[in-house]
């Protein structure tokens, strides 16, 4: 079976103002689906960012620049995220 060599992106998302009810986990699990589903990248790590304890930072492998911020854009919207940015490698 021959492989398929990608060229990969990182990107990192930074959410900084998320609903208090929103957990990590599930919005983890809901950006690595869509990005699953729309086979444009996947979740390398997330945690919480130093400068700001409420954020919740999230590093992502990206084959699929436009793709992937369709995918970002969709978690937020439906964990109801009102602010948030991405930085592209």
């Amino acid at each position: 079976m021959e492989r398929k060599h990608r060229i990969v992106s990182e990107v990192e998302l930074i959410v900084i103002d998320r609903d208090v009810r929103l957990h990590r986990s599930e919005f983890i699990s809901t950006l690595e689906l869509l990005l699953e589903e729309r086979n444009c990248g996947r979740v390398l790590g997330s945690g919480r960012s130093i400068v700001c304890d409420e954020s919740l930072v999230v590093e992502i492998g990206a084959y699929d620049k436009s793709a992937t911020e369709s995918a970002i854009e969709t978690a937020c919207a439906n964990a109801n995220v009102a602010d948030h940015y991405t930085s592209w490698d």
